[in-house]
């Protein structure tokens, strides 16, 4: 199944199952494009943010720019493949492996916070 970007009310997040992410009960954003990430991350007024940085592709660089920026007003989560990277105040502060169990049960934490 195909991975995808989504981004919620709340968050930005990759998942295999889009239907699980419209069990969520938000408003879904999709897309694999990096310009349209990008575009989303620049308007987002969210206080916490999950990216995927699988689908930036030759983007990266400028996407973990943006993500530089945006760090000094919320809280993001990067992750990949089977990977979390937390970013505060610009700071890179810690790097964990997550299964997908792991992130979901997180996700849903953030969700209810």
């Amino acid at each position: 199944m195909k991975t995808r970007t989504i981004l919620t009310n709340d968050s930005v997040i990759e998942t295999k199952s889009e239907d699980l992410a419209k069990s969520l009960g938000t408003n879904l954003w999709v897309t694999d494009n990096p310009d349209h990430l990008v575009d989303a991350l620049n308007r987002s007024k969210h206080s916490r943010l999950a990216i995927d940085l699988d689908c930036a592709g030759s983007r990266f660089d400028e996407i973990c720019k943006t993500l530089s920026v945006m760090s000094s007003r919320c809280d993001l989560t990067l992750f990949g493949e089977g990977g979390s990277l937390a970013l505060h105040q610009n700071s890179f502060l810690s790097y964990e492996r997550l299964t997908t169990e792991q992130f979901a049960n997180q996700l849903l934490d953030w969700l209810a916070y």
